[in-house]
Formats: C-alpha cells, sequence, structure tokens
C-alpha cells in the first residue's frame, strides 16, 4: 500500500468510526480497538494493520508480525498530511507528528476538517 492509498483508508476510518482528540482511539466508546472513535495516528494505524491496531505506538513497538512496517507506512503517510495541514511550518521544523496530532486535537478541527485534509493529502493538493 502506498502512503497516498493509507490517507484515503484513513479517511473512511475516521469517517465510519469518528473523530477523538487526545489519544489514539477512545476505549471508553466501544469495547474493540476496531469500532472506537480515533484521532489521525489512530484512524493511519488502523488503516495500515487491516483494522487490528489503532494504537500507533505499539505499532512502533513491533508487538504482532508487520507492525513495523505498517509503522513505517504510517510515518510516510504522516509526512504528506503534516505538509498539507501545514507546509510552512513542516519544512520549518519537519515534525510529522506534533503537525498532526495539534491540528487533530484543536478544538476547532472537525471530524470534516480532519476527513478533508486526509484527502487532500491522499490526492496531493
Amino acid at each position: 500500500m502506498s502512503p497516498e492509498e493509507l490517507l484515503a483508508k484513513a479517511a473512511d476510518e475516521m469517517s465510519r468510526t469518528g473523530q477523538h482528540k487526545g489519544t489514539y482511539y477512545n476505549s471508553g466508546k466501544a469495547m474493540q480497538q476496531s469500532q472506537a472513535p480515533v484521532c489521525a495516528y489512530g484512524a493511519m494505524a488502523r488503516a495500515a494493520t487491516d483494522g487490528k491496531w489503532a494504537d500507533y505506538a505499539q505499532l512502533g513497538a513491533g508487538l504482532a508480525p508487520g507492525s513495523l512496517e505498517a509503522y513505517a507506512l504510517v510515518n510516510q503517510a504522516a509526512r504528506l498530511l503534516a505538509k498539507t495541514i501545514n507546509a510552512d511550518l513542516m519544512a520549518a521544523i519537519e515534525d510529522p507528528f506534533g503537525i498532526v496530532t495539534r491540528h487533530n486535537d484543536d478544538l476547532r478541527t472537525s471530524q470534516e476538517d480532519m476527513i478533508l485534509a486526509f484527502k487532500k493529502a491522499a490526492a496531493h493538493d
């Protein structure tokens, strides 16, 4: 899967389950990670693992076969997403995690805003 394909799938994931702010997924809303509302990184993690994982940090820990590859793919996609959200800031500090999480967690950023950012990054608009 390409980073662009992952971003399109992440948009679908957030559209399907809803947006969450503050953590990768809202464990209080659903018993299973696969059904819980997700943040931007949670949506990308879930998209990269066909719905198995919503916790980006766990991907990076290499806890399951293929998780490190999924983690690398999420990081590639996050760079595209961060450039879409704020190209100037991304060029200056090159911190996709900070840019993406601040944007997702901002109270002014709606679920629709985040889905649109995923779609624009997937299309390189």
